[in-house]
């Protein structure tokens, strides 16, 4: 691309499909489990600038969703109208620039359909919302990702404050996901 002088004026954007299990939580198949270790993948993106722009940032070190990665592609293209999502996306512009993205916790769900498509049990869903980790099915877990990082100490049935204030967000989108 920098031969072809095109480097500039060319944006590139690479999503990791999946994470990679490490043996810790006893599934050996990508897609039967949405701890961090399988759905935090990375994301870069190198922007287009012109010679003169102040370099911008080509990593994101937060938390993000499909959801914001697909409104930065529309507004690189320059779509008018963005499909409408239940979940509003943060602007990664801002972010590729320097700024902070939005302190308030949001929901982040993660999902994966492989147990149901082999007939191995139900679509699994998770809900991150700040340090918080929640695994609804096929058995609810809750773990708070800032004193245990690797999720290892379901902490369920021994903080009821923390498990009512994920509870209520997840009854507001169950909907959503489950048939």
């Amino acid at each position: 691309f920098k031969d072809w002088e095109i480097w500039d004026a060319t944006t590139v954007i690479l999503v990791g499909l999946n994470g990679r299990e490490t043996g810790k939580h006893q599934n050996l198949v990508t897609g039967l489990s949405l701890y961090d270790e399988t759905v935090m993948v990375p994301l870069l993106v190198k922007p287009s600038r012109k010679p003169r722009d102040l370099a911008p940032s080509w990593k994101i070190d937060e938390p993000v969703s499909l959801v914001d990665v697909g409104s930065l592609v529309m507004g690189l293209i320059g779509a008018k109208n963005a499909p409408k999502s239940i979940l509003s996306p943060l602007n990664l512009f801002e972010a590729l620039n320097g700024k902070s993205l939005s302190e308030k916790e949001r929901p982040i769900f993660s999902e994966s359909d492989l147990p149901r498509w082999r007939d191995w049990g139900p679509r699994l869903v998770s809900l991150r919302l700040g340090p918080w980790l929640y695994m609804i099915n096929p058995e609810p877990h809750l773990y708070n990702t800032f004193t245990d990082r690797l999720q290892l100490h379901d902490i369920y049935s021994k903080d009821y404050s923390a498990y009512m204030n994920v509870d209520k967000i997840w009854k507001s989108y169950q909907h959503y996901f489950l048939e």
